[in-house]
């Protein structure tokens, strides 16, 4: 089973250099699909080394944010399997041929690995030991995906990074109505592809390595520091809610004002921290 990688991408062109290598050697991999999302440098004149001829070359003539990206690159994708990935997330060489074999063996129609934030690449493919917790919050609806759970289960929904049937999607995409590298855009597509009768699998037996370095916080599809990010982000939220209020009361226990109050803490109670990180 061949795989289409799609990597959107804009303004980390020497962040996704990087990062490709980690692609390219994937036993299963038939094509990277990368989008370029409007970058200020063109990607399609950035890239490193030779030229390889599984990787083809997307742009948009504006930034039209992440799941415009995504649904561009399913557009093209050729091959049976579509994996999401990311301009600074690293694979580790037997990644996907993991994944490939979970999808099967579990028959599931989408699946994501334990995903490792870290903020320096000597912390690059060191997996961390085993974090024993529900890896789905269903009180608050959000994901603890560095968590081990003993193989692989199903859950209501994963993380951005996932490996998918592409039959299984079929004409199913990313609404473009969340806007900015903010928040739920994922969380809208899994639910709906949970209603159409999908099995999402998350599994701990493989992981991917998310670079979150305070150099690539600025750049990317936006900068989550601003003040825009942040009202993005709370924008995006109350369309989800409402958007996907039958399904999400299906998954979760907190009311509609409840996951508003949520989102409003969490974003307090970061801004305190890294105050604190400062200090």
């Amino acid at each position: 089973m061949k795989v289409s990688v799609i990597i959107p991408t804009y303004n980390r062109n020497v962040s996704l250099n990087n990062v490709l290598p980690t692609y390219l050697c994937q036993p299963h991999l038939g094509e990277i699909i990368i989008v370029d999302d409007g970058s200020s440098s063109r990607v399609a004149n950035s890239l490193d080394g030779p030229v390889d001829e599984r990787i083809k070359v997307l742009r948009n003539e504006k930034n039209g944010g992440l799941p415009f990206s995504r649904n561009r690159g399913l557009e093209i994708a050729t091959c049976e399997l579509v994996f999401f990935g990311e301009d600074d997330l690293y694979l580790p060489e037997d990644f996907l041929a993991i994944l490939v074999e979970e999808i099967r063996a579990q028959d599931l129609d989408i699946i994501a690995s334990r995903l490792i934030q870290i903020e320096d690449e000597k912390d690059l493919f060191v997996e961390p030991g085993p974090i024993e917790e529900d890896v789905i919050d269903r009180e608050k609806m959000v994901g603890r995906f560095n968590r081990t759970v003993g193989g692989t289960i199903e859950v209501p929904f994963v993380h951005a990074c996932a490996l998918m049937k592409r039959s299984s999607v079929g004409d199913r995409r990313y609404d473009t109505g969340y806007r900015g590298n903010a928040f739920r855009e994922e969380t809208d597509f899994y639910l709906r592809s949970l209603g159409a009768g999908c099995h999402i699998g998350f599994t701990d037996k493989t992981c991917v390595y998310h670079l979150k370095s305070p150099e690539l916080k600025k750049d990317g599809c936006g900068d989550n520091t601003t003040l825009g990010y942040k009202i993005q982000k709370h924008r995006n939220n109350i369309r989800f809610l409402w958007k996907n209020r039958r399904a999400v009361r299906d998954v979760t226990t907190y009311s509609f004002l409840q996951h508003l109050t949520f989102t409003l803490l969490r974003g307090a109670s970061r801004k305190k921290a890294a105050l604190q990180a400062t200090q």
